[in-house]
């Protein structure tokens, strides 16, 4: 065989290893899952820990990963039945439950995770966002949008114009001044910083115990997919306890994941607190300010939201 053949079969190896290692496809087969994903985030890194150690593979649980821009487009999915699961922010799940979507939140993944991020000359010499700006967010409702909305009330700023981008596009408008700020979820907003762009607020500087991602599912999987579902909790638990005790580990993982840089990855783990028991105080606030700011009409009672999956 010639140079060139091995070359072509060792790329087409590593091929079929990646895709082994991203679908955790198990060697048992008998349980299944598909699980909405984003594209951009360090969110889910208890989901790709678990992936890259073999966790659902060993378990015999196989998965099947769909990547979404947004968490408005994983909400939109799971409504849908295009997934059975979705890792995806609290917001987009309560306001498809507020339209009579059938999902229910069965699980947190983390608190905190966004940020909001401006250029220099979009600043007052206070540090905050000038009146008139321009603020990019993934959209109505999502919780990206709702910091803004919280912040700017906060300090009494009038005047901003919120525009709809998909957090790739909005990162892209902001270092290239089309936009002056822009509402992200981690690692994007630490990236932003490394850029020589300015921290305006973290999630965690406007609401200390916002919600994150959560675990949806379908109510069809709850019934039916129960003992998957089960399994599913209980190794994201084990991979949950991973990121907490060894969060360089995990941000090298990650950083391959996203193609980013380990260091940038890492500073951003250190924003969100990793925490899979739910509160459910924090979802009805979170429903209550839906409601205030007019992305749901009704108020959602955490009952309304949350489905706890019997040990």
């Amino acid at each position: 065989m010639n140079r060139r053949a091995v070359t072509v079969v060792i790329a087409v190896l590593a091929i079929i290893v990646a895709v082994a290692v991203y679908s955790a496809v198990g060697r048992a087969g008998g349980l299944r899952l598909r699980i909405a994903i984003a594209r951009y985030h360090v969110h889910e890194a208890p989901l790709i820990v678990a992936i890259e150690r073999g966790y659902f593979e060993d378990a015999g649980l196989r998965i099947e990963l769909v990547r979404y821009s947004t968490g408005l487009e994983m909400a939109t999915a799971i409504s849908r039945g295009d997934v059975d699961i979705a890792i995806a922010p609290a917001g987009p799940i309560i306001i498809a439950a507020s339209r009579g979507a059938p999902v229910k939140i069965v699980s947190l993944i983390n608190e905190l995770g966004w940020g909001i991020v401006a250029r220099p000359s979009a600043m007052t010499p206070g540090n905050r966002i000038a009146e008139g700006s321009v603020i990019a967010t993934p959209g109505k409702g999502s919780p990206a949008w709702l910091m803004v909305k919280l912040l700017l009330d906060r300090e009494h700023v009038r005047g901003v114009r919120m525009l709809k981008m998909e957090p790739s596009a909005a990162t892209a408008a902001l270092l290239s001044g089309k936009v002056d700020a822009v509402s992200l979820p981690e690692p994007l907003p630490t990236l932003l910083e490394s850029k020589g762009m300015i921290k305006v607020a973290g999630s965690v500087d406007i609401w200390p115990k916002m919600p994150g991602f959560v675990v949806a599912a379908r109510r069809d999987a709850l019934k039916g997919k129960k003992g998957e579902l089960k399994l599913f909790l209980k190794l994201m638990k084990k991979a949950s306890i991973d990121v907490v005790e060894d969060p360089g580990d995990a941000a090298y993982i990650l950083s391959k994941d996203l193609n980013m840089n380990t260091d940038v990855v890492k500073k951003a783990l250190n924003k969100l607190r990793f925490n899979v028991t739910l509160d459910e105080g924090q979802i009805s606030k979170y429903s209550e300010l839906l409601v205030e700011y007019g992305a749901i009409g009704r108020k959602m009672s955490a009952g309304d939201i949350v489905s706890r999956i019997p040990p």
